[in-house]
């Protein structure tokens, strides 16, 4: 058998879809590995993007047909390079050591020798490219990293094995975080992308008509190996300079329940979030219409300004709203009340964010984006408000 490492480097925002998923707060959010949560482009997806609807004898000996087994198999292509806003020049392309380990490992289970450096980032460090340094400090989102080092050795070795050569982009702008770091960008860092329905009639936005849909950024790369009996087949690779990638599948979920012996479980922070959530909506149930119409959008609305502008921004946000009179800023009172009952936060939620350590505040992040799915369904359900309202966001 024989191996080639594959690399995909996204010219547009990539959206390889799993469908509608209940447990987020994203209507169409991107295929994720259930364990770690980075985004991926399923082999599946690659290997039908390749065969291109091609379905003569050749096309089903290299892909396969009910017939037969094809002779090229491919991997999962995993995120190796995540592009994320920088203070100082322009974006940064992250990785992390977890992606570099399973890289080299996979490469080594399948033949291939990886030559990387194995450096060590825990916490706030990075190793970082010139172009992305300012005062010492990486700053990519709104995120603060101190920097330990430069990131030169190991942006040559991967240039390299994706270029054949030294790419200066890549040289100037790589950043290896930490993992957990890595982690919190592939979940807060995505592009989120505002679709809607138009009535044929009137060509105007159907009420209720707008879902949101994320996408891997532009500049993203990804790896992938591909198995082949004849190295012939790996023409097949590269036949297009181009691919077009960005199916749609469904995704399911099963849960379990059990007792006995009269012990109690502990419930699980999902199970808490939905309880606390189905409480604050519904005690708006019997509000001023007007305040559960604005609250209602907010519901939907704030994940969304959560992941493009950052949890402190969108605090803000709602705080500056607060401050008036009438139903409006009584929504975003309301609204601040819940967030800070979520993350059990009292008094001034805006300076307890501010003074929060980094790693607190990506938790609290990521605490705020787990439960808003709930107040997300409750809005609907309880207060029966759809998304895409006319106040929504406001």
């Amino acid at each position: 058998m024989q191996t080639k490492a594959f690399f995909l480097q996204a010219l547009t925002p990539v959206h390889p879809g799993t469908g509608q998923v209940s447990g987020s707060v994203i209507d169409l959010p991107v295929a994720r590995e259930a364990a770690t949560g980075f985004p991926l482009i399923p082999a599946s997806s690659l290997k039908g993007v390749l065969r291109d609807g091609r379905t003569d004898e050749a096309a089903n000996k290299v892909f396969g047909s009910p017939e037969q087994m094809g002779e090229l198999t491919l991997t999962d292509a995993r995120l190796l390079l995540l592009p994320v806003r920088s203070y100082a020049g322009t974006f940064a392309l992250i990785t992390c050591p977890l992606v570099l380990q399973r890289w080299r490992r996979d490469a080594e289970a399948l033949g291939l020798s990886l030559e990387l450096p194995q450096p060590s980032i825990t916490g706030e460090e990075v190793l970082a490219g010139s172009a992305i340094q300012y005062n010492h400090q990486v700053i990519l989102e709104d995120i603060d990293l101190r920097v330990k080092g430069s990131s030169e050795a190991l942006a040559k070795a991967i240039s390299g094995l994706l270029f054949g050569k030294e790419e200066q982009g890549l040289m100037e702008r790589l950043a290896l975080v930490s993992n957990d770091v890595f982690s919190y960008f592939c979940q807060t860092g995505l592009e989120v992308i505002a679709r809607v329905r138009l009535e044929s009639a009137s060509k105007t936005v159907a009420s209720g008509a707008l879902w949101y849909e994320e996408a891997v950024p532009a500049e993203a790369v990804f790896s992938c190996f591909a198995i082949a009996k004849d190295a012939a087949h790996f023409a097949e690779l590269h036949r297009r300079p181009y691919l077009q990638i960005g199916g749609r599948g469904q995704r399911g979920a099963r849960f379990a329940a059990g007792a006995g012996g009269g012990i109690a479980m502990p419930q699980t922070r999902s199970q808490k979030d939905m309880k606390r959530a189905l409480e604050l909506v519904s005690s708006l149930e019997q509000a001023d219409p007007e305040l559960r119409r604005i609250y209602g959008g907010l519901c939907h609305s704030f994940p969304v300004m959560v992941l493009q502008s950052g949890l402190c921004q969108a605090v803000a946000f709602s705080a500056d709203k607060a401050s008036g009179e009438g139903p409006r800023a009584r929504a975003h009172q309301k609204l601040l009340e819940h967030l800070g009952a979520i993350l059990e936060v009292e008094g001034d939620l805006l300076a307890y964010l501010h003074e929060a350590p980094t790693t607190a505040y990506m938790h609290h992040t990521r605490r705020v984006l787990g439960a808003w799915v709930y107040f997300k369904r409750f809005a609907r359900s309880v207060l029966k408000v759809e998304a895409g309202g006319d106040d929504e966001g406001r």
